[in-house]
């Protein structure tokens, strides 16, 4: 469903740097439905709701779990949402969902530790930084 409703942007009278954004999510993203019920109970500390990117980027601080941001399906709404979540494995640790809804799907790219630390330091503040980085890292060394 994710990567449906992200082909549907890419064909939106969108300006081209935001269609490149969205195509390059589309080739590099990764598709998770799985869940890690285990991990979860473990990490169940840093629980705030609607906290979610600063709930995962302080868990992947601590150098155990990837992080990604994208998307994700939840169940009763049939909308793709933004998000940020952590990978154990393979599968998914996502601390601010668990034992409050059940999630369909996950859609997202993989952002380096490094540069979340950086991000975090340079703007005094976590939060949703895939478009930055694409822009930052991705795009900037392709030129």
């Amino acid at each position: 469903m994710i990567k449906n409703y992200l082909k549907q942007i890419v064909r939106l009278k969108l300006g081209k740097p935001q269609q490149q954004f969205y195509k390059w999510v589309l080739k590099n993203g990764k598709s998770f439905n799985k869940i890690n019920p285990k991990i979860n109970k473990l990490e169940n500390a840093s629980n705030s709701q609607r906290q979610c990117y600063y709930n995962s980027q302080m868990l992947a601080l601590s150098g155990k779990f990837e992080y990604y941001e994208g998307w994700y399906v939840t169940e009763n709404i049939n909308l793709p949402l933004e998000h940020g979540w952590n990978v154990l494995n393979g599968k998914v640790i996502d601390v601010t969902s668990h034992n409050r809804f059940n999630v369909d799907e996950y859609f997202g790219i993989k952002i380096p530790i490094n540069y979340i630390r950086k991000m975090i330091l340079k703007t005094g503040y976590s939060d949703g930084f895939l478009g930055r980085y694409y822009y930052d890292e991705i795009k900037n060394a392709e030129l």
